[in-house]
């Protein structure tokens, strides 16, 4: 009798919040600093920046990649943490605007939100934070982006270099008796390049390095939900399923089919009318900084009770639905990884959220805490303006890789805010665009929008009371596929006549034919497929290219690298 072996996939569906930046730099000048103008990055630039991520954790080497839109920011995030474990204020309130860039996109569980800042931001002792999921860091910064994720995904801090998780284990003979320093605990191997890593070396979730994956973290990533583990009951290898990133997980058609998955692993996910209330509070304040009426997940994942409660009333001030603010904690990251969120409620700096249900307009939206007597007092309140936003027109263009998108509303003169989504799929699937608009047009990358779909936007002005929407008719936006050099990198070092590993990121249908792949290193082609390994090149500097076919046409990605005896 032949066995049928059953193992696990997991895969890295991570989902990027393009941030772009036009704001003082004080870290050039930081009595009279210069003002710059960084443009937002791409989903390429999302494949290149988690490649560290992809090597290390346990998931396939093809993740799934897309964009929730684009997000422009104006503060340089130059502050210190607000505790021994925390998030400066600009970051939280960073974290903030890509929780309501999540928030238009449905608030979905089945991805990983990661703000993605522009390389020459601003930044200076934090250099990234995570917000339950939530995360943000610099393009290019690829240990930064693993350490964010490890914290989306659940993880604390490795205990070395500041306070971590207490059941990180002690492994003898590489930390002192009883005493956890988070050393690896193993050998680790880098697939790229068959480095060993010692057990001494120190777990990525730490403060201490050389960083790798510690045998401690590797199974708490094991069977971990935020990396959407698959049961694969099968004797022979299977492509990794094509999940098209833009439908929504009841609408997608898996390609190839998963013939083994049972009806009970079949993922649901069903959206709902909320009201959605982000802010932060600063040492202790209370500041809301977004209310908006969409369809999302209805629950604050990873959050923690506040003493605040949110309510929607009517005119007489009966209340219409409430809610608990709900704490979004903070973890950060960077040359100044500073520390652990200790857990508790002693910071008082944070991100907030709450989702009310959408039952009717209502005439005021409240906050009420518990003051020092015990007695609940108001400590936010918003009114209904009188007269609802109305749209008088709404058009979107493509052009030469570009879109612009233009409105006119009939709206006051403040107090609403727009955000712009798509669908591939005829409005069954909604995907957020662009988010915190205050303006009466918004210009878009197509680069990041799905290959061969016809697509129809939507436009959605929020007042906190009434949300107004229009469409757009279908069109499309033709673009080839996606193709990312992962492994070797611009710019990498790597021995001559070693194995070296050539690695690509790609997008779509060919995810599951890899055979539409090849490899060439100084015009010679040398392998195929998205995921090859050949002997590097004899000493100097060298360029490889991978191409693919689709029906859009060839893609093409480079890459320079050294090659360099052995010692």
């Amino acid at each position: 009798m032949r066995s049928l072996s059953v193992h696990t996939r997991q895969q890295l569906r991570l989902r990027g919040v393009m941030i772009s930046y036009a704001g003082p730099d004080p870290t050039v000048n930081a009595a009279n600093p210069p003002q710059i103008t960084l443009p937002a990055p791409t989903v390429a630039d999302l494949r290149t920046t988690a490649a560290w991520t992809l090597t290390v954790m346990p998931v396939d080497a093809q993740g799934i990649f897309s964009s929730a839109g684009t997000l422009p920011w104006s503060t340089p995030l130059t502050g210190v943490a607000t505790s021994p474990g925390g998030c400066s204020l600009q970051w939280i309130a960073l974290n903030a605007a890509v929780a309501g860039v999540r928030m238009n996109d449905g608030n979905r569980t089945d991805v990983i939100y990661y703000g993605l800042l522009p390389a020459g931001t601003p930044i200076a002792n934090v250099g990234g934070c995570e917000s339950s999921g939530v995360s943000t860091g610099p393009n290019g910064q690829q240990v930064t982006m693993a350490h964010e994720v490890g914290h989306g995904a659940g993880l604390a801090h490795g205990p070395c270099g500041t306070p971590g998780d207490p059941g990180y284990p002690a492994y003898e003979p590489y930390h002192p008796a009883s005493t956890p320093t988070a050393s690896l605990g193993e050998y680790g191997l880098d697939p790229r390049n068959g480095q060993v890593h010692r057990p001494t070396e120190k777990d990525l979730m730490s403060y201490c390095g050389p960083p790798w994956m510690s045998l401690y973290h590797q199974g708490r990533l094991t069977n971990n939900a935020r990396l959407n583990p698959t049961r694969i009951r099968s004797q022979r290898w299977k492509a990794p399923m094509y999940i098209h990133p833009h439908l929504w997980p009841w609408e997608y058609i898996p390609d190839p089919p998963q013939w083994e998955r049972g009806p009970h692993e079949v993922v649901r996910m069903r959206a709902e009318r909320v009201v959605s209330i982000i802010g932060v509070v600063e040492r202790g304040e209370l500041r809301v900084t977004e209310v908006t009426r969409v369809a999302a997940l209805p629950q604050v994942h990873g959050g923690r009770p506040t003493a605040f409660v949110a309510e929607l009333v009517d005119a007489e001030g009966r209340v219409i639905s409430a809610a608990d603010v709900q704490r979004l904690p903070a973890r950060s990251c960077g040359c100044g990884c500073s520390g652990e969120d200790g857990g508790g409620g002693a910071e008082d700096s944070y991100v907030l959220s709450v989702l009310l249900p959408d039952l009717e307009r209502g005439a005021a939206l409240r906050v009420t805490g518990t003051g020092a007597d015990g007695e609940r007092t108001e400590v936010w309140r918003v009114e209904a303006p009188e007269r609802p936003v109305e749209i008088d027109g709404f058009e979107v263009r493509l052009e030469s890789g570009a879109g612009v998108a233009r409105w006119e509303l009939a709206a006051p003169d403040e107090g609403w805010t727009a955000a712009l989504q798509f669908s591939p799929d005829d409005g069954r699937s909604w995907n957020s665009l662009a988010a915190g608009i205050t303006d009466n047009r918004c210009e878009f990358s197509v680069e990041d929008l799905p290959s061969r779909a016809e697509l129809v936007f939507r436009l959605l002005v929020h007042d906190g009371f009434s949300t107004v929407t229009a469409e757009t008719r279908a069109t499309s936006a033709p673009r080839p596929v996606q193709l990312v050099v992962m492994h070797p990198q611009d710019g990498a070092v790597v021995g001559a006549g070693q194995p070296l590993r050539l690695w690509a990121s790609t997008e779509g249908e060919v995810l599951a034919e890899p055979e539409r792949g090849r490899w060439y290193v100084d015009e010679e082609q040398v392998g195929r497929g998205f995921d090859d390994w050949v002997v590097a090149p004899a000493a100097g500097e060298h360029t490889v290219r991978v191409e693919c076919d689709s029906d859009t046409g060839t893609s093409v990605a480079e890459a320079r690298f050294t090659t360099v005896d052995s010692e």
